[in-house]
């Protein structure tokens, strides 16, 4: 998001989530699938590349 200077309050509306679940998935807290793939829409990343800086597996694309 940083190096995309996309804003917390930007990606939160875009996701449909709120400031503080964006907040606690830059501190770390793992994301469920579908979060993973929200997120990779928004910063235009792939998917997979979002799961690995996310520490999940491969099983959890299934």
């Amino acid at each position: 998001m940083d190096q995309r200077r996309i804003l917390v309050r930007d990606t939160a509306r875009a996701a449909g989530l709120s400031m503080s679940t964006i907040h606690r998935l830059r501190r770390g807290h793992n994301p469920s699938l579908l979060r993973a793939r929200l997120i990779a829409g928004i910063l235009d990343m792939s998917e997979a590349d979002v799961r690995v800086i996310a520490g999940l597996d491969d099983r959890s694309a299934q």
